[in-house]
């Protein structure tokens, strides 16, 4: 009665294989989101460092400001007790450092959680991955012993 419940599934080696590149796919798309979310999470940690230093500093301080392109510019920063924030829309807004930091700090702690999540979906996929490559591992060596036979 205990296996009532279970169905049984029959799948072909060529479905099989199919599954596994379905999986591979997927761990290929995990691993693009992951390095964007890295980006991200590396971004904001860099913001908050450079926002502490600048307001140690006092008033003013000297940075290094990235134009794109990998094409830097020295920059003198006049203001540190008002920064811009960006916000959906092109809405600028201005913002205290402490502001700016807690809303930083919540981008990385977002990134961090969604970063634990896809990683341990990746590892479920990786899983699953293994044992299909172990049903057609055994597949595989089941019909060589029914062609030696």
């Amino acid at each position: 009665m205990a296996e009532e419940g279970k169905k049984t599934i029959t799948l072909t080696g060529e479905q099989l294989i199919q599954t596994i590149q379905t999986e591979r796919t997927k761990i290929d798309l995990i691993q693009q989101r992951i390095n964007t979310v890295q980006r991200i999470l590396t971004e904001a940690i860099l913001a908050m460092d450079s926002i502490k230093e600048l307001t140690k500093k006092g008033n003013e301080g000297k940075i290094l400001v990235n134009l794109g392109s990998g094409i830097y510019v020295n920059a003198l920063v006049e203001d540190v007790k008002k920064f811009k924030r960006s916000m959906a829309g092109n809405i600028i807004l201005d913002s205290t450092p402490e502001e700016t930091l807690e809303q930083l700090k919540n981008q990385r702690e977002k990134a961090e959680k969604s970063l634990k999540e896809m990683q341990i979906e990746q590892q479920k996929i990786a899983e699953n991955m293994n044992k299909l490559s172990t049903i057609i591992a055994s597949m595989r060596q089941e019909a060589l012993r029914q062609q030696q036979k």
